[in-house]
């Protein structure tokens, strides 16, 4: 059957599709193996070239998009068969795309199944079979002719953790004709899988790459300690390239490292060890990592196949950014090249990317219940109105980071030094030991002065693991609970370091006389302060060259590493070098405010960690903190999170006694939050300041009086969920009713007068289905969108008025799970949607029309939480009350 024949033939069918804005509903009715054409929303060949004027392109490339959310709605993955036939698959659906190779749209659409209940995440074609992640395994689906389901009996080979980000990936088969699987850091209950007899990794740790026969009957791990790399592809001798991602949350914390993109080895292993500790490219053991690309949220990787596109794209990977909607090349000599990211607001949420036969890029878009799409990526055929460019540079990619990453060190390849080989050999033990042979040979090497970088991060590397490595810390440890913490996993070693006090000083003492000479060396300098951190000397030769260091240090990231490793030293604290401590508390946090540095929610709770170690070494320091000349600035209150409660009193006094410190927005709500009252006036000054609002609210609701009570109804109904919630307790506590929500709508007051009698008739499911149908209810809460919670049980959660009133006075009460954010960007643009995705740097929307945007943080003028749901009002207008009703049981049965 031509295409053509294809869209006449299914016209009605067609139309039903667009018209209902939700093809799982009809495609469910439709048998396997028929297509539906949905060439009428596709973009036209115009039009999808002009689509390149919204994107930062590669010279001499352009992209169309082939495939909108209504064919592939919140696409995860997909997968390219030898026809050129692109599988996708999403929340409750596999199907296959035919593409129409003359004007870069999709000819058809095929069902080929609606049982995959979760977002798959991987998916491969071979041999007349799709298998694909999900449901708590790898499964097989048998095709029949026309690439669908042909009804056998599908088949799970291999039972796993599946369903969440960090678990089940992706899948593809070797040369060898073997299967591979890459799993998340989440994945540890896999390794009882393993059956080989002499396995390669017996001690596997973090995320893995697996290797299964062609039976799935032998299975073994090739590559462990990756966190939660998403995909990965072959190099042409066997090898593995991946994309991992760090901690997100560790940002501008020391041991922060950006996403990277590795050359794997069978055999090794990528360095993620704990919650708090990442190795460097520069440990001795780590693969070669071909590209550093900044903070992102690796998914797709993919190699080139070398043709139809520039030659410089044909020897290396493309890898994809979900966060920053980027596609970038990395060639296989580090080199890096953004191919593909949105000029504007739009969300281009890439989740995969394929090659079809001929190397032009399929790439999909998805993710978190986000709008879903395919877009084709070619070389430029004939000349567009849009200027495309060649962008070298990619983001939030630092120099000194970028030199290092392309760095292929051919010495650790090719000089396996006895260093490097007692390392693996110390790694591979089962459980932590000390070896005081190889910290002897370690020392003795030190001590001498490695020649080379290289030799002196071998030198570094092997003392630490010769007393124990790095990693976490057992509370039970004799050092204490507070230096178990997370903060202190890449500064501390699993068990104590018991070496002789003569070994430990000759080792601290020949790191800190060469500490000063590698200063312009930040990785080295880095590790020799980590190995003092380590050893624990307990003289005050260390203190005072770590306190030298820190002092010596002005980025703050580097100022944080020192004083990290200070907190680790057992050794007393004179006044003045607590002084010095203190001083470096305040500086460090100040500066990553000033420099304009990104932190993420770790950030305060990494620095608690530090506090109380920092207060177990000396109990005066908080109120050294509190009673520092310079104590004051908005930064310094996160010093407070963990302060005992006489020195947290003392801190608001003293900033409450200053008029320039306590008007400050942060600092006033710090004040407000206390337990002594805030004098009137004062209060009385912030309600007056749109800035300083908040604060008064709060600072009333905790000397509330009866006169109070015009502004306290006032803010009974607050989209600030803290400040509702304080305002309706103290209305309570003064024996005052909450107002009802202020509502114009004339609509929700007829509403209202029809409640009571609605709510006692009694109504028929299967009308109540169609009613549902027709209003399209499904589109945001067929459980695959952010847009709406899933209404599964909700007759079991609600009363059938409570259940009414939530449809049409839908902004009565709203979950913050599902309440919209209003930006007002800095070009006074308004724009409205349910947050899918925050980070430090943006924030990912997902708008009442489905459509997906970013904002980066620094085109937001103003952001706040919307009072008024993204539900509309008048849903039911044009309703009988029994029809009302009908709707209301049906919603009951669900």
């Amino acid at each position: 059957m031509s295409h053509g024949n294809q869209r006449t033939i299914l016209k009605d069918a067609e139309y039903g599709l667009i018209k209902m804005q939700n093809p799982l509903r009809l495609l469910s009715g439709i048998r396997h193996g028929i297509f539906i054409s949905l060439a009428a929303i596709s973009l036209d060949a115009t039009q999808a070239e002009n689509l390149s004027s919204h994107f930062k392109l590669a010279e001499g490339l352009e992209i169309h998009q082939i495939a909108t959310d209504a064919e592939v709605p919140d696409c995860t993955c997909i997968a390219i068969n030898d026809k050129d036939q692109i599988y996708a698959a999403g929340p409750n659906y596999l199907r296959m795309i035919q593409l129409d190779e003359t004007d870069n749209e999709f000819a058809s659409v095929t069902n080929v199944t609606q049982s995959i209940h979760q977002a798959a995440q991987g998916l491969y074609v071979d041999s007349g079979s799709v298998y694909y992640i999900a449901d708590g395994g790898i499964w097989q689906i048998e095709l029949n002719e026309d690439s669908t389901d042909s009804g056998q009996k599908r088949i799970k080979h291999i039972n796993l953790p599946t369903g969440s980000e960090h678990t089940s990936h992706a899948i593809r088969k070797g040369k060898d004709e073997n299967w591979y699987l890459i799993v998340g850091n989440a994945c540890d209950s896999m390794a009882a899988l393993q059956n080989a007899k002499n396995p390669l990794i017996p001690e596997p740790r973090a995320g893995m790459i697996w290797k299964f026969s062609s039976d799935w009957k032998n299975r073994s791990i090739v590559a462990h300690g990756l966190r939660n790399a998403y995909d990965f592809d072959f190099t042409d001798d066997g090898y593995f390239v991946t994309y991992d991602s760090d901690g997100e949350r560790d940002i501008s914390l020391p041991w922060y490292r950006p996403t990277r993109v590795f050359l794997i080895k069978p055999g090794e292993d990528a360095g993620w060890v704990t919650r708090s500790w990442k190795r460097p490219n520069s440990d001795p053991s780590m693969p070669t990592v071909l590209a550093e690309l900044g903070r992102g949220s690796p998914t797709g990787v993919k190699r080139s196949k070398g043709k139809r596109l520039p030659e410089r794209f044909h020897n290396g990977t493309f890898v994809l950014d979900w966060t920053f909607g980027r596609i970038v090349f990395v060639s296989d000599k580090g080199r890096t090249e953004l191919i593909a990211q949105p000029r504007d607001y739009s969300g281009f949420a890439v989740t995969d990317i394929e090659t079809l036969k001929d190397g032009r890029l399929i790439v999909s878009v998805g993710g978190r219940g986000s709008s879903g799409g395919l877009y084709l990526i070619d070389r430029i055929k004939h000349q567009s109105n849009s200027p495309t460019e060649r962008s070298v540079g990619i983001q939030e990619t630092a120099k000194d980071q970028q030199t290092e990453a392309n760095e292929i060190r051919t010495a650790n390849l090719t000089r396996p030094s006895k260093e490097k080989r007692l390392i693996k050999q110390i790694r591979d033990r089962p459980t932590p030991a000390i070896d005081i042979e190889a910290a002897s040979l370690a020392i003795s090497a030190i001590e001498n002065q490695p020649t080379d970088i290289d030799s002196w991060h071998e030198c570094l590397t092997l003392l630490i693991e010769s007393v124990g490595g790095l990693g976490k810390g057992d509370p039970k440890d004799a050092r204490g609970e507070t230096q178990s913490a997370a903060v202190f996993d890449g500064y501390r070693g699993p068990i104590r370091p018991k070496l002789s006090d003569k070994l430990r000083d000759r080792a601290s003492k020949a790191i800190l006389a060469a500490i000063p000479k590698y200063r312009g060396e930040t990785n080295l300098h880095n590790e020799m302060i980590r190995t003092i951190a380590v050893l624990e000397p307990e003289e005050s030769y260390a203190l005072k060259g770590l306190l030298t260091e820190m002092q010596e240090a002005t980025n703050p990231t580097r100022k944080l590493h020192c004083l990290l490793a200070i907190a680790r030293l057992p050794c007393k604290r004179s006044d003045d070098q607590t002084e010095v401590i203190v001083d470096a508390m305040l500086d460090i946090v100040r500066g990553v405010r000033s420099k304009k540095m990104n932190t993420d929610r770790h950030w305060p709770i990494r620095l608690g960690e530090l506090f109380d170690a920092l207060q177990y070494r000396d109990s005066l320091l908080p109120s050294r903190i509190v009673a520092h000349p310079d104590f004051g600035q908005p930064a310094d209150l996160i010093w407070m999170e963990r302060m005992d409660p006489e020195n947290l009193e003392r801190a608001r006094q003293k900033l409450l006694a200053q008029e320039p410190f306590r008007n400050n927005p942060e600092i006033a709500t710090f004040i407000a939050r206390g337990d002594d009252v805030v004098p009137r006036p004062i209060t009385r000054h912030w309600l007056s300041q749109a800035e300083t609002r908040e604060a008064g609210l709060i600072a009333l609701t905790n000397d509330a009086r009866i006169t109070d009570e015009i502004i306290l109804r006032s803010e009974a109904w607050s989209s600030n969920a803290e400040i509702q919630k304080l305002v309706r307790s103290t209305l309570k506590r003064l024996n005052l009713e909450i107002p009802p929500r202020p509502n114009e709508s004339e609509s929700v007051s007829a509403w209202d007068e029809r409640l009571e009698v609605i709510s006692t008739i009694t109504g028929e499911q299967n009308v109540g289905a169609k009613i549902y149908e027709k209003k399209l209810c499904a589109k945001c809460h067929d459980g695959n969108r952010t847009l709406g919670p899933r209404l599964e049980g909700v007759g079991k959660r609600f009363n059938r008025k409570t259940l009414l009133k939530s449809i049409y006075d839908p902004s009565d009460t709203i979950s913050d799970r599902y309440r919209s954010r209003i930006i007002i960007s800095r070009e006074d643009e308004r724009i409205e949607g349910i947050p899918i995705y925050e980070s430090v740097d943006g924030i990912t929307l997902l708008t009442a029309d489905g459509k997906t945007l970013r904002i980066e943080n620094d085109r937001i003028q103003t952001m706040k939480p919307s009072s008024i749901s993204t539900m509309p009002e008048g849903l039911l207008d044009g309703l009988s009350d029994q029809e009302v009703a009908s709707l209301i049981e049906y919603l009951q049965s669900l």
